[in-house]
């Protein structure tokens, strides 16, 4: 990689290995390359170099699919970077809770332009990360945080994403521990005395109901409570029924009330 002087800057003639196996030569700005990846207790620490188009603080991204962002701080020695962070969502979203399960691609920018990308797709997130020649074949780099398996490797060649897996383990999602589940641990369950509880379900299970304490203050009193789903519920007493599809009951946490008395 070497940086092009004259009236062409923040580019750099950048020598790779191409899809094809081939030598490249390449005119393009600097790519971010990781030298080292090293994970230990749950934190990744990664070391590289970075010819910066600009002599600014800058801070790694991490985004996935849906335009959802986090950032952490980069420490710059010249050409050289170095970040270490615990892959766990900021204090102010959800507490010490990892990453949502998915692919996370790490991108380097400068920090004045943080906090202006987030939520957006298709949208310049800075240089994307790349894996220097010496990693190349020489992930994936596997490390646990807080139960849940996460893992550094190398996508679409030379693109480093940092992939976190489901909080289910293989064995609890192979055939085997489901049928198990199914056929032996609910029936025994199922036989057990019903205990009071309170269930939210939102958009299919891929979100759950804010505001708790006021949706628990405004329940309706009964012994036992009912989960919703798919704008069908079954095995509902008659005194109770189901809101209506698409109103503001049926987004309510509570979404089972009395019925109104008929004569």
């Amino acid at each position: 990689m070497l940086p092009l002087q004259g009236e062409v800057t923040g580019r750099s003639l950048f020598a790779k290995r191409g899809n094809t196996g081939h030598l490249t030569l390449s005119v393009q700005p600097s790519p971010p390359l990781i030298d080292e990846v090293t994970t230990e207790d749950g934190t990744v620490t990664l070391r590289g170099r970075f010819v910066a188009p600009t002599d600014e603080p800058y801070e790694l991204v991490l985004h996935d699919a849906h335009g959802v962002e986090f950032s952490y701080p980069v420490t710059r020695d010249g050409d050289g970077f170095e970040t270490t962070f615990e892959p766990v969502l900021p204090e102010a979203y959800a507490g010490r809770t990892t990453l949502p399960e998915g692919r996370w691609w790490p991108t380097l920018r400068p920090v004045a332009q943080g906090a202006t990308t987030a939520g957006l797709l298709g949208v310049d997130r800075g240089a994307p990360v790349q894996m220097g020649p010496g990693l190349l074949f020489a992930g994936p780099h596997p490390f646990t945080v807080q139960g849940r398996r996460m893992r550094v490797e190398t996508r679409f060649h030379d693109r480093m994403v940092l992939v976190a897996d489901p909080l289910l383990s293989p064995h609890d999602r192979s055939r085997f521990a489901q049928r198990v589940a199914r056929f032996e641990t609910y029936p025994a369950q199922r036989a057990l005395p019903v205990k009071d509880v309170v269930l939210y379900d939102t958009f299919q299970g891929n979100g759950a109901g804010d505001s708790p304490v006021p949706s628990t203050r405004n329940w309706c009193a009964a012994a036992r409570s009912w989960n919703t789903s798919g704008w069908s519920v079954t095995a509902v007493p008659r005194s109770r029924r189901p809101p209506a599809p698409c109103s503001t009951a049926a987004w309510s946490p509570g979404s089972c009330w009395p019925a109104p008395a008929t004569t």
